[in-house]
């Protein structure tokens, strides 16, 4: 089952809270499978951010646990302080900060995202990380 009837998610470098409850997303690297392009590899980026849109969610959400996997590395696991009062059927809008984000070698790298202690990841997020050389190649 899915967590929500929609899910949008994309990775940045910043996101920003505005007047008006609206969010700038600063630095944007795109949606599903996008990537980083580094001026060299290893590089340290100061922050990523994962934003995560859900609408019409399907279950109450308690608690979100994150695996970060990056070519090369063990993966990084964190818990994640959820919005409280996550209830069945509203919208969700929250964001996912590293900070510094390190990128060693190039590849593709996921955030695994899970709701209410599953075993199975709630949501997948896919990126891949591009040498600028060989960024004709990917393209």
């Amino acid at each position: 089952m899915n967590i929500a009837k929609n899910i949008c998610a994309l990775l940045c470098e910043d996101v920003r809270e505005e007047k008006g409850c609206k969010l700038s997303y600063l630095g944007v690297f795109g949606i599903e499978n996008c990537g980083i392009i580094p001026d060299k590899i290893p590089a340290f980026l100061p922050r990523v951010c994962l934003a995560i849109m859900m609408s019409d969610v399907n279950v109450d959400i308690k608690d979100c646990d994150i695996s970060i996997s990056l070519p090369g590395e063990k993966p990084i696991n964190m818990k994640y302080p959820i919005p409280p009062n996550i209830k069945k059927g509203q919208n969700a809008t929250f964001g996912i900060t590293v900070q510094p984000f390190k990128l060693n070698s190039p590849g593709q790298g996921l955030f695994e995202i899970r709701f209410n202690k599953k075993k199975k990841p709630s949501f997948i997020f896919n990126f891949n990380i591009i040498e600028k050389d060989k960024q004709a190649d990917t393209q």
